[in-house]
């Protein structure tokens, strides 16, 4: 057949050409036509199976972010940010509560709650001397200050709180007028290393305008009485100084007896009287009644305790 086909091709001076081939040549060519506009239509074959797929190209450069995409990424880093803010706020909250508490601790109300002996800073921002609950308005034990004052002195205070001092008479009236009740409770000690003391369960000063007059009752204790002696008893009088004489005695007992103090007749409690070691003359420190006699004192701490 082949042959047939060349040999007319021959005699014919044409090439005869496959289908795939005229159809390369064809601008309209249905697969289904002949060249020559025949149909050669038959019988549908089946649908071949698909080709494996083929491999991937490679990844295209990565484009810029768009608006949408950067609020995103910030709205979440601001959220990230809040949250983290919140839990150091807590954190702060809650450590602002515990240093509150150790604050309340360490920093007492008054010399009733202190735990430290010594200077203490109250919350008040007052810095006081506490013992043992006491809060002390004066203390005495070397001679190292002079308690022969004025007035002036006396009313606002002096000395050091880490040494010998007056706490002061004002800052003693608003002490004692701003509590329920107070206490007063002094301790002595003498150059032998004896110590005593003396208390009083009600104890207040009145204003300046009184001169500080003084209100006690109530005495116990081991030292003896020499405040309430019924032949001179000292509740009641106001405080008299070197250059403000307020006893009932004819004489400046602070002047001449004693020194600075809540003088009546003069009286047997002189606690800021002469600091000797060797003296015992009566214008000496002295809280007669212990050893029933003028001076011997090394020492003396006056202190306050109140109910609020």
């Amino acid at each position: 057949m082949n042959k047939f086909i060349f040999l007319a091709s021959v005699l014919l001076g044409t090439t005869v050409l496959s289908q795939q081939q005229q159809c390369r040549f064809v601008p309209v060519c249905d697969e289904n036509q002949r060249p020559d506009g025949g149909s050669i239509k038959g019988d549908k074959g089946e649908v071949g199976s698909p080709g494996k797929a083929g491999p991937h190209g490679p990844q295209g450069i990565k484009g810029e972010q768009g608006l949408m995409g950067d609020a995103t990424v910030l709205i979440h880093l601001v959220t990230n940010l809040m949250e983290k803010l919140e839990q150091q706020s807590n954190l702060l909250n809650e450590t602002s509560r515990k240093l509150e508490k150790i604050y309340e601790y360490v920093t007492p109300v008054s010399c009733k709650s202190a735990l430290v002996k010594g200077r203490q800073k109250l919350r008040t921002g007052d810095e006081v001397y506490c013992d043992n609950g006491w809060q002390v308005f004066q203390h005495r034990y070397d001679g190292s200050e002079n308690f022969n004052k004025p007035w002036e002195d006396y009313k606002h205070g002096f000395g050091n709180l880490s040494s010998e001092f007056w706490l002061g008479l004002e800052k003693l009236h608003q002490i004692t007028t701003s509590a329920r009740r107070c206490r007063l409770r002094i301790n002595f000690r003498d150059f032998k290393g004896s110590h005593s003391y003396a208390e009083y369960r009600n104890f207040s000063i009145g204003s300046e305008s009184s001169s500080y007059q003084l209100t006690l009752a109530g005495f116990s204790g081991s030292a003896g009485d020499s405040m309430l002696v019924s032949s001179i008893i000292q509740n009641g009088m106001r405080f008299s100084t070197v250059d403000r004489d307020n006893d009932l005695d004819g004489r400046n007992c602070a002047f001449q007896d004693g020194g600075p103090w809540w003088h009546k007749n003069c009286g047997y409690a002189r606690l800021n009287g002469l600091w000797s070691r060797s003296s015992t003359s009566d214008t000496s420190m002295s809280w007669y009644h212990w050893k029933n006699r003028w001076g011997g004192l090394k020492s003396s701490m006056m202190k306050v305790q109140c109910d609020y």
